[in-house]
């Protein structure tokens, strides 16, 4: 675990932020970018249905890019915290198919979060606390 992606609610983006900062702080990488970009057009709520529906070209370029930013990392971290409407399910299944390692931070909330090779911690400060033993950063 080098790369990660972080992948979360939309809704807890500023918490996101911190946590990015403090996995690059410790040697990781941070390959997710939409906790870094501005709002889309439709203001907080980020791209909702109606716009989604009415103008889909207008979400592309965001799913794009959150492929791509997945595409770099060798690991999925994520947070279960927040309501949302899904999209961090879908990244992580993604993730799941294409053979990167799964880190879960919050409580499991389906059977696909029970799957072996999947790794859980309750909270980030219990994952933090295992970097040394299980994540090794390596040196450069």
């Amino acid at each position: 675990m080098k790369r990660i992606y972080l992948a979360s609610a939309y809704e807890t983006k500023l918490q996101i932020k911190q946590y990015a900062r403090i996995l690059n702080a410790c040697g990781f990488t941070v390959t997710s970018t939409w906790h870094e970009t501005e709002e889309p057009a439709s203001g907080k709520q980020g791209l909702g249905a109606d716009s989604l529906n009415e103008r889909p070209e207008l979400g592309r370029p965001y799913a794009l890019q959150d492929i791509a930013d997945i595409d770099a990392a060798d690991t999925l971290m994520l947070f279960t915290d927040g309501n949302g409407r899904g999209g961090r399910h879908w990244e992580t299944g993604y993730a799941w198919a294409n053979g990167k390692l799964i880190v879960i931070v919050g409580d499991r909330q389906h059977v696909f979060h029970t799957l072996p090779g999947i790794d859980y911690y309750e909270d980030f400060s219990t994952l933090v606390a295992n970097f040394p033993v299980k994540y090794p950063v390596e040196e450069s």
